[in-house]
């Protein structure tokens, strides 16, 4: 299992998936009413941490290269929705997207998704090729 590199790649994007939405929540949690975004930073945090748990049992979904294939995109789509969220609410002026390095973790994840995923397919691809052969 962790010597396949889409291990590494859904590991990482889980690492950096859970430091976001963690900071997300701290900053919602932590400040006064309108201080650090209001229900945008909410979403943005609950959409993250529910890509975050999406790679982490994607990890776990080895035996089953198809639906782990799925879940990568699946988590990707969400990291994506989190953005949309987080453009409506930076056109709507929101505090807690200005100067937050934080809001571009997801972005390095859902390139690690993206990597897992080719890397997933990659795998099937070989796996049926060799099962062709046989």
């Amino acid at each position: 299992m962790i010597q396949r590199i889409q291990t590494v790649y859904l590991l990482l994007a889980t690492v950096l998936l859970t430091i976001s939405a963690v900071y997300g929540l701290s900053c919602v949690i932590g400040s006064k009413e309108g201080v650090c975004g209001g229900w945008e930073a909410l979403a943005f945090s609950v959409l993250t941490f529910l890509s975050a748990i999406v790679s982490a049992i994607c990890i776990f979904q080895f035996k089953n290269r198809l639906r782990q294939a799925k879940l990568a995109r699946c988590s990707s789509l969400l990291i994506l929705l989190a953005y949309l969220i987080g453009i409506i609410s930076y056109m709507a002026s929101s505090s807690f997207w200005a100067g937050n390095i934080m809001v571009f973790l997801p972005f390095v994840a859902a390139f690690f998704n993206i990597m897992a995923r080719r890397a997933i397919l990659k795998d099937e691809k070989m796996v049926r090729a060799a099962d062709r052969i046989r």
